[in-house]
Parts: C-alpha cells; structure tokens; sequence
C-alpha cells in the first residue's frame, strides 16, 4: 500500500459540499456537532443539522429549547445560526443590522447574537430566521407572474438598504433567501427523518496538536426546500413566501471604508470585473450602481432560470461578454482588449439578447434587462427607479388584489 503523502487528516468517502478541513484552526471555524446546545442572553439553541457553509462561516438549523422559553424574546422556533470563523469581522454585520432603522419585509432581520468560546477562539453567533436558498425555488414550479413578484420583493430589498447607506456588495443567488412560515407545522422528528445525517468522520493520520480543534464528522449541508416536494407532499404556495436578501457580512456603508470585493464574476459589474483583470493598483469599490447591474443578474435568474453572462470561459471573455450585450466598450478597454471594438455592432447586440430571451420572457422584461445592464455606471437606474418599471406593474396589482381579499376576509 502506498503512504499518503503526508497527510494531516484523512476522510473516507468526503463530499466536495462540505467545507474544507483545515478551516477548523485557531482563528477558523468552531467545531459544531448536531445535539450541541448554544445559549444567549435571551434564549437556548439546539443544533438540528447543517444548513451551509461559506468563507467566514457555518451555519445550522436549530430549534428553541423550551428551557429558555419562560425568559427568551423569541417564541420556541426554527432558526439558524450563523457561526462566523473566530477571525471574520462579525461585528461589521451586526453594524451593518444595527444601521438599518426598521424590520425589512425584503431583508434577512437579525433576531438574536451571541458570543460563543472554543478551541478556535471567539465566535460570533448571528441568529436568523430560517430561509431556503433561493435556486431551490424552481421545486416550488413557480409561474411567471410568481417570479415576477419575487423579483419585485428582491428590488424592494435592494431599494431598502440603498435607501439607509447600505450597498449589499455581494448580490447573488446564493445571497437571497425565501421564506419558509409553513415550517412551523412540521416537527422535528418529521424533519429528521427526510434528512438523516450521514456524518464523514474524520480519521486522524498522524498525531494533531489540537485534536479538540476538530469536528469528529462532517456534514453535507441540507436543502429545506427538499422537504416539502418529496415524499408526495405538495409544495408551499408561492403567495405564502417571500425572497429575503441574505448575507451582510461584506456590505459597504457609505461615508465607511470601502469593502472587498468578492462578487462572483458571472454577476459582477463591468467596472470592477476590469479592475480585477487588469490587476491595476487601485481597486474598484462596490457602489449603488455596481449593486444595480449585480440586482439585474439576479432578477433574470429568477425570470428565466438562467444566467443572463454566462459564467464559463476566463476573466476576460467575461469582459468581452458584457461588451456584446451592452453593445459598447469604455476607451480604457481598448488596449486591453484591441480586437473587441471590431466585434461590436448592433447587430451582434441584438443577438445577443435574442440568444438569452428567446421565446421565454415577454418584452418588458427584456427592456427591464437592458435598462439596468448599461456599461456605463452613472447610465443605470437607482433600484427605487428599478421599482417603478411597468414589469412589475403585474405583480403590484396582484399584491393589492391579495391585501384586499385579506381584508374582506378578516371582517367576515
């Protein structure tokens, strides 16, 4: 038998959805297992399963113990905690939380945090509500005009934060969460049933000089949305949930220092996109409008199932992507990309658009698209001028239909 090359640890059968393991170090993740039990100033959490995982943190669907019932703010519910690595600026989210001045419908509202000691230092532990992660939607079969007002509730969400100083810096589909409120019928054994865990444990290799800096298993993370379209159950109807944006942690606030961008390349705006294949010195910043043209990514992916800047090849052809669909190209591109000029017309915009609509959206869509997506940012519209496109003139009107029925409903 040949000898691992020096490994650290060694994990049979280990899926590529669970995060790595060397992020559980001093300053990394803490070790979490299900069963563990977390307690606030204001509540007692139990941790059910895995939810997901990212660059600063974990995050697991928990459940209210009973035992802090009689003295918690909050009502025995379905959670989920996010705990940040020890080194993650967790603070800035919570600045971030604590800025905006009201509860959004549209944006994920901190319920509760805490501080949580370990093996790996300090963890900050954000308590939300729980959402599911916005591709799962499709499992729901929504229609048109349901997409359409999900759509609509991710600009209200934008608008909201744009409104208070906040620029969301990393809009992606990954980043807007939909509600669940049907999930407070369901029991946790009934939940657990159609996820039982199937933990990878990890096998030490050699000795490790902070064994309790580790989790015994690895978990996969699960899909709520799963839930309520196996086994025969029927799916939630649409009019009962709402998309929620997620994931704080890297917005700017202005009059702030200007934050990293991580924004995946498939949604990033051209602006930036270019400062990161040039390598030049100074980087681009988020702003309003960057979250615009990111907004207008999403909202085609909920329209249309789709990516609307395909997300394959390199940095560059994303570049030059952007350029056939905006049908123009800044003068500072020219001697980075000399040949592009000669590729652009028209025509090959009109291609373009007709390459990703089709024959699936209606027009009003397609001028909503090309609206937002201009190369030039100080060319793109605010999300409070998104808002009252006639695209969603559709969805307006069956949210006033809906409220209307409730209150004819609630004086029979």
């Amino acid at each position: 038998m040949s000898e691992l090359s020096d490994p650290l640890l060694h994990w049979p059968g280990l899926s590529h959805e669970t995060e790595e393991i060397e992020r559980y170090t001093l300053g990394g993740f803490h070790p979490v297992h299900l069963g563990n039990v977390f307690r606030s100033e204001s509540a007692v959490y139990r941790v059910l399963h895995k939810l997901g995982w990212g660059s600063f943190a974990t995050v697991w669907l928990a459940r209210t113990l009973p035992e802090g019932a009689e003295k918690s703010q909050l009502p025995s519910r379905y959670v989920a905690l996010k705990i940040c690595a020890a080194n993650a600026d967790s603070d800035h989210e919570i600045n971030v939380h604590r800025r905006l001045p009201s509860e959004s419908l549209h944006v994920v509202n901190l319920l509760d945090s805490f501080s949580l000691h370990g093996p790996n230092g300090t963890h900050t532990v954000l308590v939300y509500s729980v959402l599911a992660c916005l591709p799962s939607v499709s499992s729901f079969k929504p229609t048109l005009d349901e997409r359409r007002s999900l759509c609509h509730q991710v600009v209200q969400g934008v608008a909201f934060l744009h409104r208070n100083g906040v620029i969301h810096g990393d809009l992606h589909a990954r980043n807007i969460g939909v509600s669940l409120p049907m999930l407070e019928e369901h029991s946790e054994l009934d939940l657990l049933e159609d996820f039982q865990p199937d933990p990878h444990v990890v096998l030490h290799c050699k000795p490790h000089p902070s064994p309790k800096s580790l989790p015994t298993y690895l978990l996969s993370p699960i899909n709520l949305a799963d839930y309520f379209t196996s086994q025969g159950r029927s799916s939630p109807q649409m009019a009962s949930v709402s998309a929620k944006i997620m994931d704080l942690g890297n917005a700017a606030i202005i009059g702030k220092p200007p934050r990293p961008c991580i924004t995946p390349p498939n949604v990033c705006a051209p602006e930036i996109m270019f400062k990161m294949v040039t390598s030049e010195s100074s980087v681009a910043s988020v702003t309003f409008a960057s979250d615009i043209w990111s907004l207008a990514c999403v909202l085609f992916y909920i329209a249309a199932d789709g990516q609307i800047i395909y997300s394959g090849g390199s940095n560059t052809d994303h570049l030059r992507d952007m350029a056939k669909l905006c049908g123009e190209m800044p003068s500072e591109w020219q001697k980075h990309l000399p040949e592009l000029d000669s590729e652009l017309s028209p025509a090959t915009t009109d291609s373009e658009w007709r390459e990703r609509l089709g024959s699936r959206m209606d027009k009003g869509l397609g001028d909503l698209m090309r609206w937002m997506l201009k190369m030039d940012p100080t060319a793109r519209p605010s999300a409070e001028e998104v808002l009252r496109h006639p695209w969603f003139e559709q969805s307006e009107k069956r949210v006033e239909r809906k409220e209307a029925t409730e209150e004819r409903l609630s004086k029979v």
